[in-house]
C-alpha cells in the first residue's frame, strides 16, 4: 500500500501479529468473537487464504463444533491478555506499562476515517518519533486508504450466513460474559455483524 513504506523504502515494521509478550505496545483490533471465529474458520480450512471461503457444509459435524470450543478459548485469553489493565478509553498502558490503543473491526466498517484517523495519530505518537520511523502525516494516510477501501482482502458477501446453532451461541455468550462490547456490538445474541447493522 501507498502508505506501508517510510520514505527510505522499507516496510515500515510497526505492527504484526505475533507473541504478544515480546511486543513493546500494540494497537489492538477486536472483533466480535463471532465474526472472528467464521473468518478464521474459512481462513484455516481454504487453506490459510484471507479471502478463501468454505461450503456451508464445512460450518456443520465435529469439526466445526471443535473448532467453535478451542476458538473461542483463545479469543478469551488474547482478549484478556491485552485488555487487562483496561479501565476507560481506547488508548491505555497495559499491566506491563506498554501502550495500547483498542479498536474496533465493526467501527472501521462503519466509520473508517474516524477510526484509521485516531489510529494513525496514535501509531505517529507512539512508536513513528520514538523508533526514528518517517511515516506518512495522518491526512496522507489516510487518503491513501480512502482512496482503496476495498482492498484486496475480502471475501465474497455470498458466503454470508449465521452457522451458529443456539447451542453453540449460548456457550459462547457465556464464556466472553465479561469482555463482551455491548456499546459496539449490541446485546450478546450471537448476531453477525451483517445481521446486527
Amino acid at each position: 500500500g501507498c502508505w506501508s513504506k517510510a520514505r527510505t523504502g522499507r516496510p515500515v515494521p510497526v505492527a504484526r501479529t505475533g507473541d504478544p509478550t515480546m511486543a513493546s505496545g500494540a494497537l489492538y483490533v477486536i472483533r466480535s468473537p463471532f465474526d472472528a471465529l467464521v473468518a478464521e474458520f474459512n481462513r484455516r480450512s481454504a487453506g490459510l487464504n484471507h479471502t478463501g471461503s468454505v461450503p456451508r457444509s464445512a460450518f456443520q459435524g465435529p469439526e466445526w463444533d471443535a473448532f467453535v470450543s478451542n476458538y473461542i478459548s483463545g479469543w478469551v485469553t488474547n482478549v484478556e491478555f491485552w485488555l487487562h489493565a483496561h479501565q476507560a478509553g481506547r488508548s491505555y498502558r497495559d499491566a506491563r506499562a506498554r501502550p495500547v490503543h483498542l479498536a474496533f473491526y465493526e467501527l472501521f466498517v462503519h466509520s473508517l476515517g474516524e477510526e484509521a484517523t485516531l489510529m494513525f495519530d496514535w501509531l505517529r505518537g507512539h512508536f513513528a518519533a520514538r523508533r526514528g520511523l518517517d511515516l506518512p502525516q495522518t491526512s496522507d494516510a489516510l487518503l491513501c486508504l480512502l482512496n482503496d477501501q476495498q482492498g484486496s482482502f475480502r471475501r465474497s458477501s455470498k458466503s454470508r450466513f449465521n452457522p451458529f446453532s443456539q447451542a453453540q451461541r449460548d456457550k459462547i455468550c457465556a464464556q466472553v460474559a465479561g469482555l463482551w462490547h455491548a456499546d459496539v456490538w449490541g446485546p450478546c445474541t450471537g448476531a453477525m455483524q451483517w445481521e446486527r447493522k
